[in-house]
């Protein structure tokens, strides 16, 4: 036995190359449409708080990347439940002010209290998302109030607190509602990319493995949640997501099959096989992009006798998901076309994960992070260098 393997020797990975890097940074849809979003939003964001006089427009800008959300349901969701948020900490900050505000070391204390106390529900509940800017928010407010212990500039510091969320958060809200896609259409584009991919699989095994590896990591958990966002929104009917659905786990199933002839040479397709199987996935994922999704589609194959049974088995599984490819399954319709009988009750998702009070990776989480908070507050405020304030 090898002496490394017998210490329990783990390998090192290896360090990211150039390569690596021009892979984080190579364009994918929607890329360059939530990059100029972004910066739209933060552009409209300097240009009000400048225009009315609201200081700290960089850290209302810097709030707006804590905001964004791939689809516009989303992220209308997000900026309206951030300022509704932020109202309510506000008035808790305004209580805890009335007490600390005139002893250092108490309002020190707060911060960190508050500050450890909100990071702990952002990882342990469905704050997560916004949590851990509320938590900055609330420090900085007390930072502030500390500066201006005056009963009326104090009270405007606040205000201004509020705004640094409320400008953001309008908007974001504003135009995401205009300019950002639909869930619908994200789900749709993420469906037919991965047809495309599927197909550039058959055709070019050695240069999607490591594509085709990721997209089966990915799942269809995104997926979901973007196909109940368009249901919400009433852009889809309910038809329309059970057939999505369908599609989504029939992709996975085409991803898969195409890694398998990847990766086995015994499973390699002739190109009588290939052609007609990509052309017929590549004809669905443009019916896909046009906002409907493929029904009834007919896929004729040569016999597949000739063939080994590991690349006849690919064979079958490509055409019998290419053709029943949204097609729902017998218990979707059994559901769907009787919708009197009693579903079993889904257990509740409360506000808190199950996990939130026996978990201590939500505690250690809670105070590694506002160590490094405080830790940062403390060493700028001796080194009278408060335009650092964000870290």
């Amino acid at each position: 036995m090898d002496s490394a393997a017998a210490a329990g020797y783990v390998e090192r990975p290896l360090r990211p190359g150039v390569a690596d890097l021009f892979k984080l940074l190579a364009p994918f849809p929607g890329r360059a449409a939530t990059a100029a979003r972004v910066a739209l939003i933060c552009a409209l964001t300097v240009w009000v708080t400048s225009a009315y006089g609201t200081p700290e427009a960089a850290l209302s800008a810097y709030i707006v990347f804590f905001m964004i959300r791939p689809d516009r349901t989303t992220s209308f969701v997000t900026g309206v439940a951030l300022l509704v948020l932020v109202s309510i900490v506000i008035g808790l900050v305004l209580a805890v002010a009335i007490v600390v505000v005139d002893y250092p070391p108490l309002r020190v204390a707060a911060m960190a209290l508050l500050s450890a106390s909100l990071l702990f529900v952002t990882s342990a509940s469905k704050l997560r998302p916004v949590g851990a800017i509320v938590a900055m928010i609330v420090g900085f407010a007390l930072d502030q109030l500390g500066r201006v212990p005056v009963g009326e500039l104090a009270t405007r510091a606040l205000l201004y607190a509020w705004l640094f969320v409320a400008i953001p958060a309008g908007m974001s809200v504003a135009v995401s509602l205009v300019c950002a896609p639909s869930p619908r259409r994200l789900a749709s584009r993420e469906l037919a990319e991965r047809l495309r991919l599927a197909a550039r699989g058959l055709r070019e095994p050695a240069a999607t493995r490591d594509a085709l590896d990721a997209a089966l990591r990915k799942g269809n958990a995104e997926i979901g949640s973007w196909l109940k966002m368009s249901a919400l929104e009433g852009t889809s009917l309910r038809a329309d997501v059970v057939a999505l659905q369908r599609a989504a786990v029939s992709s996975v199933m085409l991803l898969a099959a195409v890694d398998l002839a990847c990766g086995e040479a015994s499973a390699r397709l002739p190109a009588s096989f290939v052609e007609p199987i990509a052309t017929t996935l590549e004809e669905m994922a443009r019916m896909l992009d046009a906002g409907g999704y493929p029904v009834d589609i007919e896929l004729t194959l040569p016999s597949s006798a000739p063939l080994t049974p590991l690349a006849r088995a690919v064979a079958d599984t490509l055409h019998d998901t290419i053709t029943r490819f949204a097609e729902p399954t017998v218990e979707s319709e059994a559901a769907h076309d009787a919708p009197s009988q009693p579903a079993p009750p889904a257990p509740h998702a409360g506000f808190f994960a199950a996990d939130a009070f026996t978990n201590l990776d939500h505690v250690r989480y809670a105070l590694k992070t506002t160590v490094a908070a405080m830790f940062c507050y403390l060493l700028y405020s001796q080194l009278d260098w408060p335009g650092i304030h964000t870290c």
